[in-house]
């Protein structure tokens, strides 16, 4: 027996109130399926970003206490540096002292060098919370897409039970001489969340 055949058979076997569970369950369930998507698509893009985010904030905070450190330090080894090349200097040996200048000179140019760091960290943790926000939008277009599939779907479904109960009640109206087909009883009534929602978003449209 094909499957189209086996379900058709299980739905038969189904009393009407199960089959509206059954459509109702559906939704909420393809739903959340959908969101989890959402959700996995993003985690996946962001774990990366994420964690090179966390090594740049560790580099950030070591930069930090580097800096402080080198700074509480640098006028009093300055001084030191100054003193002896002028020691040197007094005792004629200008090469030692052109040597502690430029010991002094490239300890000076140490904060300068660490602070370059730091902004191209700042940067860099920019472009990457930049990507983040791509990748969330990349998701979030990616679910609504996915849902307008599933509404579309949902949409036709509506219309054919509806046409298909409209087409069946003319026919039985016919056969039997009695008034059967009535329409405004077939869907929510017009104080239902349904109707509320259906209406916002139909008669929201502009032709």
């Amino acid at each position: 027996m094909s499957t189209a055949v086996s379900e058709v058979k299980e739905i038969g076997d189904m009393t009407v109130e199960e089959m509206a569970q059954s459509m109702r369950d559906f939704s909420r369930e393809a739903l959340a399926a959908l969101n989890q998507r959402r959700e996995e698509m993003y985690a996946s893009a962001a774990a990366p970003l994420d964690e090179e985010l966390t090594e740049l904030a560790i580099e950030a905070a070591d930069i930090a206490t580097t800096m402080r450190d080198i700074l509480e330090r640098m006028a009093a080894a300055e001084r030191v540096k100054r003193f002896e090349a002028d020691q040197l200097i007094m005792q004629g040996e200008n090469s030692q002292a052109q040597a502690k200048l430029r010991e002094l000179a490239e300890a000076k140019a140490a904060p300068a060098k660490i602070e370059e760091r730091r902004r191209e960290i700042a940067l860099r943790c920019d472009a990457l919370e930049t990507k983040k926000r791509a990748a969330s939008h990349r998701a979030a277009e990616d679910f609504r897409e996915a849902c307008t599939v599933l509404i579309r779907g949902a949409e036709t479904g509506l219309v054919n039970i509806l046409d298909g109960t409209r087409d069946r009640l003319n026919h039985l109206e016919a056969q039997l001489n009695i008034p059967i087909y009535q329409p405004a009883e077939l869907t929510a009534h017009e104080k239902s969340s349904e109707w509320a929602t259906l209406h916002r978003l139909y008669s929201g449209r502009v032709r």
